[in-house]
């Protein structure tokens, strides 16, 4: 018997380490402790109001993270060691540069780098990057954007320069070293990578599980948390386009779960973002917040069930309202046909508001991505490399993932026992996104056994097997979970 604890669900069924989590451990260096200096918050920006799309072919505003206009202590802006010059930053009247600030930070990120312990044997040492947050929450602890930024292999960079793109984890990651596998592999291969730490996770904790702000909360806190994760990942846009030797018209995201409907979310808002890869995700919050297990085991501080206007709010952050804006650019799409925290058909809605993109989908529950890390990597680089290629004809790059089913089987010489199957490889497509034929081999109470299914739901096969100290094939019914 398979036991999960509410701690254990939150780490898997939350947003799991889907598609990068498992493989054999490779020790990844921990970012280089580089913090850029810390300058006045943006402008806040209500947590409940739609935030409009950003023109792709606008300049890179300075003052959408730095106010021009308030006074700054130069000081508090800059301490005794920095490598930028004070004086450059504010001008006779006390005021801030802006564009000073910003070029300030990004040559003193690079000179730090070097000056700070990067590794010489790693062309490839991350940096850790602090930056205001442009949409604060008030807890200081929240508001300082995180996140390691892995430059591109230089060996592998064009004339152009480097794409680079945002990879942003599953609800629950703390240090995600799947994430930082994944940047590493992008590296290698030309492509630098921001691994974002979104509100509240890791360094940004206040104390309390990020699924109280961004699930488990009341309906304003929950807009206002998931407002502040999309303008974060744009404010890490800006920073990434300032970079010496990123092709800023290159700049694309990939998300896991909730990094991959924060990602949907944001690119319908700033179309800088010109290309995504997200797997798990969806759209209908209203639908998913009432439908999804992970509301129905960690809802309750408010009840599950909302109300007119709360539905009315969710849809301020939900990518469907977004959708039109997201549509010209170029998304790959995975999704789970057995899952149970992003169900479906939520999945379903988005792909055709979104013009049906390429998609992939995988007869798998919100968990077994995290054993197909390998071809995860692989898959997300070879769409965003066609399209910064400008190939027309985009597909859905192939994604093989073993099923796990456990439940009752009912047959096989035995009216039910319980039964623990594993589906290796499967054929065709057909109802619900769902295998037309799928083989099977499993344990049950009466032993081992092989055979030949068609799915009929997400919980339901039917399909003929021989036990393996049997003699005949046997019909058979199996009512499973899917992992």
């Amino acid at each position: 018997m398979l036991v999960f604890s509410r701690a254990s669900l939150l780490s898997f069924t939350c947003l799991l380490p889907p598609a990068l989590a498992l493989s054999a451990p490779e020790t990844s260096a921990p970012p280089t402790q580089t913090v850029l200096t810390e300058t006045a918050a943006s402008q806040s920006t209500s947590a409940q109001t739609q935030i409009p799309p950003v023109d792709a072919k606008a300049p890179v505003d300075a003052k959408a993270l730095v106010d021009a206009k308030a006074p700054v202590d130069a000081k508090a802006l800059v301490d005794a060691k920095a490598l930028v010059d004070a004086k450059a930053l504010v001008d006779a009247k006390g005021l801030v540069d802006a564009k000073a600030l910003v070029d300030a930070a990004s040559s003193r990120t690079d000179a730090a780098t070097r000056d700070e312990g990067a590794n010489p044997v790693d062309p490839i040492a991350p940096t850790r990057v602090l930056l205001p947050s442009a949409l604060p929450s008030g807890d200081a602890r929240n508001d300082r954007i995180t996140f390691a930024y892995y430059p591109a292999d230089k060996t592998k960079v064009s004339s152009s320069g480097a794409p680079a793109v945002v990879l942003l984890p599953y609800l629950g990651a703390t240090d995600a070293p799947e994430f930082h596998r994944f940047a590493r592999y992008l590296a290698a291969r030309g492509v630098a990578s921001a691994v974002m730490t979104l509100p509240f996770h890791g360094a940004r904790s206040v104390g309390d599980p990020p699924v109280n702000h961004f699930v488990n909360a009341p309906i304003d806190t929950v807009v206002k948390t998931w407002n502040q994760a999309s303008s974060d990942v744009s404010t890490v846009v800006t920073w990434l386009g300032a970079q010496p030797g990123v092709d800023r018209t290159r700049i694309a995201g990939a998300g896991i779960s909730l990094g991959a409907i924060v990602l949907h979310l944001t690119m319908g808002r700033d179309s800088r973002i010109g290309a995504g890869v997200t797997f798990l995700g969806g759209g209908d919050l209203p639908f998913i917040f009432e439908h999804s297990l992970l509301t129905k085991i960690y809802v309750r501080n408010r009840p599950r069930r909302l109300t007119a206007e709360e539905k009315a709010k969710l849809r301020t952050i939900d990518p469907l309202s977004y959708a039109g804006f997201n549509r010209p650019r170029r998304v790959l799409m995975v999704e789970g046909s057995r899952d149970l925290v992003i169900p479906p058909r939520s999945s379903q809605e988005l792909w055709q508001a979104l013009g049906r993109p390429p998609i992939r989908w995988i007869p798998t529950n919100h968990l077994a991505l995290q054993f197909a890390q390998p071809q995860v990597r692989r898959a997300s680089f070879e769409f965003l490399q066609a399209v910064w290629r400008g190939d027309t004809d985009l597909r859905a790059p192939k994604i093989s993932v073993p099923t796990l089913k456990v439940g009752f089987l009912s047959g096989l010489d035995s009216n039910v026992t319980p039964a623990l199957t594993l589906e290796p490889f499967t054929l065709g497509h057909g109802l619900h996104h769902l295998p037309l034929a799928e083989f099977n081999v499993g344990l049950s109470g009466r032993g081992l056994y092989a055979g030949i299914a068609t799915p009929l739901s997400q919980f339901i096969d039917i399909g003929l097997a021989r036990r393996l100290s049997g003699s005949k094939i046997r019909p058979y019914l199996s009512f499973h979970v899917g992992f």
